[in-house]
């Protein structure tokens, strides 16, 4: 596929689906290509600032990911606490520098991970702290 209509691609599931993050093999798979041949289309999306790499193996477009999608996106069992979600919410005026996210599994890589929203952290904790927020909350 050409440069644009990955673009296109990307914009239509997002409008349609609320979809924002995808994986080398999901957009393989909308390719008809092998995931090698994925990697390196992606490394030249990038390049030309078309599409963004917000964690390893999760590519979208530069705008419209927020860190709650990305928390869930790297681990499905975490969500967006502490002072991140306080400042969004507006209820603190600092903004803070790390994004804190509470999940029940233990991550074999680092708990600390970059992204393009900045330093996201992620804290296990046990079955009695942790509370998935309401849905729509």
């Amino acid at each position: 596929m050409r440069a644009l209509a990955w673009v296109r691609y990307l914009n239509d599931q997002r409008d349609c689906f609320g979809k924002t993050l995808f994986t080398v093999t999901e957009m393989a798979n909308v390719a008809g290509a092998s995931r090698t041949v994925m990697n390196v289309e992606l490394g030249r999306l990038v390049k030309q600032g078309m599409v963004c790499r917000w964690a390893t193996g999760l590519y979208g477009l530069p705008a419209g990911v927020t860190p709650a999608s990305l928390a869930t996106a790297i681990d499905s069992t975490a969500y967006v606490t502490a002072a991140w979600a306080l400042a969004q919410h507006g209820y603190i005026t600092q903004q803070p520098r790390e994004i804190d996210c509470f999940t029940q599994r233990r991550h074999n890589r680092s708990r600390r991970r970059s992204s393009p929203l900045g330093t996201m952290v992620f804290v296990t904790v046990s079955p009695r702290v942790y509370a998935a927020p309401a849905e729509g909350g």
